[in-house]
């Protein structure tokens, strides 16, 4: 085999996987499965936290399609990730 079939085989696969990693994060965005509006714990109201490292590498490793955040519920001090909750979703599934 010679080195110019190899890299186009390479290319391919590399260029395969990207597109499986892309569909897998937007799948992962625009599902329910990390999406916040009350608390699991108490079923308050959350409130944003400051994020740290671990939520900036994730939506830095997610090119941006998943935009992680911190959030804490002050009646039971929980604390955890979630995606961002635009306005409008959220007042959509508080009438639900």
């Amino acid at each position: 085999m010679d080195i110019a079939a190899i890299m186009k085989n390479a290319g391919f696969l590399l260029a395969a996987a990207l597109l499986v990693y892309v569909v897998v994060l937007l799948l992962l965005r625009y599902s329910k499965y990390y999406r916040l509006v009350n608390c699991p714990v108490c079923g308050q109201k959350l409130s944003r936290h400051k994020r740290k490292g671990t939520e900036k590498w994730i939506t830095g490793l997610s090119l941006g399609i998943l935009p992680v955040k911190r959030y804490r519920c002050y009646g039971c001090y929980w604390e955890g990730q979630a995606f961002e909750i635009p306005k409008t979703t959220e007042l959509k599934e508080a009438e639900e």
